[in-house]
C-alpha cells in the first residue's frame, strides 16, 4: 500500500490510523509499545516517530510506503 502524504511527514500512530490498521490512536500506540511495527525492517517503539516519504511502515502482512503527494 502507498500512502501519500502532503508534509513533509507523519506521525506513526496517525499513519496507523489512516492506513486502518489501527482504529484508534489508542490502539495504534499500544500497537506500537507492544513492539508490533517495524518501520524500514526495524521495531519502532516511539509512538510519534517521523515517517518520511521513502521509508516502509510494516505490520504483519500490511507493508505502508510513503510517497510525497505531488503538489
Amino acid at each position: 500500500m502507498i500512502i501519500e502524504i502532503t508534509g513533509e511527514y507523519i506521525e506513526l500512530n496517525k499513519l496507523l490510523k489512516l492506513a486502518d490498521i489501527a482504529p484508534t490512536g489508542g490502539i495504534a500506540g499500544e500497537m506500537i509499545l507492544e513492539g508490533e511495527i517495524l518501520v524500514d525492517s526495524i521495531v519502532e517503539m516511539r509512538k510519534k516517530r517521523k515517517i518520511y516519504p521513502g521509508m516502509t511502515v510494516q505490520h504483519d502482512d500490511n507493508v505502508i510506503t510513503i510517497s510525497k503527494k505531488a503538489s
